[in-house]
């Protein structure tokens, strides 16, 4: 979702800050590297979908009863374990 995605950037741009630990109270803008493609996927590594694909199954099937547009999931969501959450 657009949050997972807005939370997901965050954290990746924390990255550098995080590296200072300490030091960041008396950092200057210029000692603060860039964030990276590592800081991205190590973000990832760490997040977790905020919706389950019951919840994703579920909302698409109230799009196909109700919804003003047709939506169908990905087969490679519709097998997968790895995207589900409590919620």
């Amino acid at each position: 979702s657009g949050s997972d995605l807005a939370a997901l950037c965050k954290d990746a741009a924390m990255a550098p800050l995080r590296e200072l630990g300490p030091k960041i109270a008396q950092a200057k803008e210029s000692q603060v590297r860039d964030v990276n493609a590592a800081d991205l996927q190590n973000a990832a590594s760490r997040s977790r979908p905020s919706l389950s694909l019951q919840l994703l199954k579920d909302l698409v099937a109230w799009n196909d009863e109700f919804g003003s547009y047709a939506y169908k999931l990905p087969a490679s969501l519709l097998n997968s374990r790895s995207h589900q959450t409590s919620r």
